[in-house]
């Protein structure tokens, strides 16, 4: 870190007049506080200026080539009166993941829907033939 001259020679008087190492250091801190703080506010209003300065350049930037699109829209207003629409694109037309069809051969399945569930035990024979002879279930 940099110090100015003020501060050498501050440092420089303080260890002069008195052999405290303790005292000294207290005082290089404090003068070390007091030059950070300085640095900050004068960072801060730099930083400030620079900002508002930016804001306005982009603010008269914005202005100018706003100007200069309301000037080529007015030519053309003059010259033929309104610029074609473009056409709107179509939507894409989103494809649905096609499903097996019962009966169409794919995974062993059998072609008539009236197979399924033969023999398995939602169908009503089967419930049937599991309900003969089984105990704990009633007949009616």
């Amino acid at each position: 870190m940099k110090l100015s001259a003020g501060t050498t020679l501050a440092v420089a008087v303080a260890l002069a007049s008195c052999n405290n190492a303790e005292e000294v250091k207290k005082q290089v801190d404090a003068q070390n506080a007091t030059i950070q703080t300085l640095v900050d506010e004068k960072l801060n209003a730099l930083t400030e200026q620079v900002n508002t300065e930016c804001a306005t350049k982009v603010d008269s930037l914005g202005n100018a080539a706003f100007a200069v699109y309301q000037e080529e829209a007015a030519k053309l207003a003059k010259k033929g009166g309104k610029k074609p629409a473009p056409k709107p694109k179509p939507a894409p037309k989103k494809e649905e993941p096609k499903k097996p069809q019962m009966g169409d051969g794919k995974q062993g399945m059998d072609k008539t829907p009236a197979k399924i569930g033969e023999g398995k035990l939602g169908s009503d024979t089967a419930k049937a033939k599991l309900g003969k002879g089984k105990v704990g279930v009633e007949k009616k």
